[in-house]
């Protein structure tokens, strides 16, 4: 559903099983209030506490797993009555899209958006690049927000920072995703739960391996949130970043990227050591999926901007794919299922992992006979 109230949103900038974030602009300040209630009833009220154009008001107490109504206003005007699930207990099986790099393509990214949302996933997760400029204040609006709009305002967005997206304070504004325990630091890297699955969200834009010996913030960050009670006790372990560990793919006529050496070098080889099952990024404009020291690496860049193209082989690389798409996953009790489809609907590649055998992979694609496919047999599947 459209709506067209304000400039931007309503959307949800973070949902947990106790309390809901609901984000929102207006083009002058004004007062924000939202009716909510459980269902399809708007019951209460929560108003904020001063005038704002960026406005954001906190639904609690929530019961885990519950449905809400809300509906928003500010100015005179109001918003359509959207709805969103509160994050569930513990060990209930997550459903889950991903897609990166839909920076200056709104027209692709809208028919990824809109596909997202036809699936009906419980989150929606974003590897980077979502603008092409994150210090032109006008483009979180034109090249996220507006083709996402009947997505995000049901769905909760968790976005990992890239390399467009950064210069500018847009992101830290926009969402309230939870801050690591470093001091001076932003939520540019955050860990959270869903149902049975932990997610780990880092920021390749910063400082990230340690500089010999010594600890930088997130290298430290990383290590005391790999070994925290949160990771070890879920069903799945999903990280996520901008840039992969690994590329087959790169800028046309330029092939001088395979990949961050920082990921491939000590981030990757420490999630294996604590059980990791896939590892997404974006950063490279198309599909890649392999694996890389038991892990399943995809590379999920498809989702509007301008394609990449193939330059070389890889042994951690396996399938490689040039067109637009997203990914879906399942994230069961026993198995886990990552499908992969483009924006003409075909589910174009797929892996299923075993729970509790991180590197089994049960069952895989790709679907043969697509032109701009490539499966390469020379792989390794350590």
């Amino acid at each position: 559903m459209l709506d067209d109230a304000f400039p931007t949103g309503p959307y949800l900038s973070y949902v947990g099983p106790n309390s809901a974030m609901v984000r929102w602009t207006t083009a002058q300040a004004d007062m924000g209030l939202v009716e909510w209630g459980e269902w399809d009833d708007l019951y209460w009220q929560a108003e904020e506490a001063a005038a704002a154009t960026l406005h954001g008001v906190e639904l609690a107490p929530l019961k885990p797993g519950t449905r809400y109504a809300y509906r928003v206003h500010s100015g005179g005007a109001a918003s359509e009555i959207h709805h969103f699930h509160a994050a569930p207990p513990a060990g209930v099986p997550a459903y889950f899209t991903v897609f990166g790099d839909n920076q200056n393509g709104p027209d692709h990214f809208v028919q990824v958006a809109n596909d997202m949302r036809e699936w009906g996933p419980n989150l929606v997760l974003g590897v980077g690049d979502h603008v092409q400029d994150g210090a032109d204040p006008a483009l979180p609006p034109l090249q996220l927000f507006e083709p996402a709009e009947s997505l995000f305002s049901e769905i909760p967005f968790y976005a990992a920072l890239g390399n467009h997206d950064w210069g500018s304070p847009w992101f830290f504004d926009y969402f309230d995703y939870p801050h690591p325990d470093v001091e001076g630091e932003k939520a540019n890297y955050y860990s959270f739960t869903w149902g049975n699955t932990f997610f780990l969200v880092l920021n390749t834009n910063s400082l990230l391996c340690p500089l010999g010996e010594i600890a930088v913030p997130q290298s430290k960050w990383l290590k005391e949130t790999l070994a925290s009670p949160g990771a070890a006790q879920a069903t799945w372990r999903v990280a996520y970043a901008h840039e992969p560990g690994w590329s087959e793919s790169w800028s046309p006529g330029n092939c001088y990227y395979d990949g961050n050496p920082c990921i491939r070098n000590f981030v990757l080889p420490l999630l294996a050591e604590h059980g990791f099952h896939l590892y997404f990024a974006g950063h490279t404009h198309a599909y890649e999926r392999g694996m890389v020291d038991g892990i399943v690496h995809i590379i999920t860049g498809g989702g509007g901007g301008s394609l990449d193209e193939w330059c070389t082989d890889l042994p951690s690389t396996s399938v490689i794919y040039q067109e637009h798409h997203f990914l879906r996953v399942e994230a069961g009790c026993d198995s886990l299922v990552v499908e992969a489809q483009d924006i003409s609907g075909v589910v174009f590649d797929w892996v299923e992992l075993a729970a509790g055998k991180p590197g089994q992979v049960v069952d895989e694609g790709p679907m043969p006979d697509l032109p701009t496919l490539k499966v390469n047999t020379a792989s390794t599947w350590p």
